[in-house]
Formats: structure tokens, C-alpha cells, sequence
């Protein structure tokens, strides 16, 4: 983990992007003017993927360009990825505004996500700080959750219904408290 950290500067975008991708357990598929990081289902945070794009531009009215010209925007989280001179001002003036569906990794951030020994917590940290939560949170509204990993915190509930035998139960609760994910 260490040397891959070190070397991660000086390998080419493809190796950099591989080697984010195994830290965090995603799958890497390549596209022809971007990557994307299919996450795991056990990642935090209500996130299937990312598209991620290498940054070659050199202001950042040209990065927007980039980014809206490679036709990755379809409501998906883009992870920016630039020179760390580059990586400051995109952050400031891109990511800033959590309504974008941009994410970058500065110099720090990096560092934490090759060194950590929980990467995935890494990067779902460094999501949610840059966008609306609205658009991360576990959470979904109607029908009940269909990801066994976001449903969480109703363990005691599961086991009593479990485990104290043949009865019948009423769930009762206000709107959207979760009565169809216990079901489920």
C-alpha cells in the first residue's frame, strides 16, 4: 500500500485510476474519453458509481467545457482528477457548490485514501463534503430499500420478530420510518 502510494505521482492516468479503484474495491470499466468506478454494495453511501475524468485543461471554465463535452453528466458523481497545481483551483471554484456533481481529490484527501486502512470510508467522507446530500443519502423514499447494506439500525426489531416464535405482528409508523424495508 505504502510503495503504490509513494509511485501513485509519477504513473500514468490509468494506473492511478486502477490503483483508487482497487483500494476501494470498485470495478474499473473504460470508457473512451472517461473510466468509471462501479462501487461495491456495501459502499456507505447511496452511490453505484462514479465517472471519472482526467483533467488536461488548464482553467477551469475549460474543465466545465471538458467535463459537459465528454458526456458524462447524466446525473452520475464525476470524480475530477488533475495536477495538484490544477487540483486547488478546481476544487475552489467547481466543487465548492454542492449542487454540482463533482468531486475532486486534493493533495490530502489523496494521501488519506491510499494510506487509510478503511478506504471506502475515505472516499464516502470526501463525497458527502462535496455534494448535497440529497443527492448521496442512503435513504430512499417508497417501496422499501432494495440495497440490504443501507438498511441498517432496525437489528433489534429483526430479532424479537425472529426469534420469539409463530405470531402475528402489525407494524404501524408514520410516512417513509421504514415499515416496507422491515418487511423486505
Amino acid at each position: 500500500i505504502l510503495q503504490n502510494a509513494i509511485e501513485f505521482t509519477s504513473t500514468d492516468n490509468l494506473t492511478k485510476i486502477t490503483t483508487i479503484a482497487q483500494r476501494v474495491g470498485a470495478r474499473l470499466k473504460q470508457h473512451k474519453s472517461y473510466c468509471e468506478l462501479r462501487l461495491a454494495e456495501n459502499f456507505p453511501l447511496s452511490v453505484d458509481g462514479l465517472s471519472v475524468k482526467f483533467i488536461e485543461s488548464q482553467s477551469v471554465i475549460d474543465v466545465k467545457d471538458e467535463v459537459r463535452d465528454s458526456g458524462i453528466l447524466e446525473g452520475r458523481i464525476v470524480l475530477l482528477l488533475a495536477s495538484e497545481e490544477m487540483m486547488h483551483e478546481i476544487y475552489r471554484e467547481i466543487t465548492s457548490d454542492k449542487t454540482n456533481m463533482w468531486v475532486t481529490l486534493r493533495g490530502s484527501d489523496l494521501t488519506r485514501l491510499l494510506l487509510s486502512p478503511k478506504p471506502k470510508e475515505i472516499l464516502a467522507e470526501i463525497i458527502s463534503s462535496q455534494i448535497a446530500l440529497t443527492q448521496i443519502s442512503p435513504y430512499q423514499i417508497g417501496g422499501g430499500v432494495n440495497r440490504e447494506s443501507i438498511f441498517f439500525g432496525r437489528e433489534r426489531i429483526i430479532s424479537y420478530i425472529l426469534n420469539k416464535g409463530v405470531s402475528n405482528y402489525i407494524i404501524i409508523g408514520g410516512r417513509q420510518v421504514g415499515k416496507s424495508s422491515l418487511l423486505k
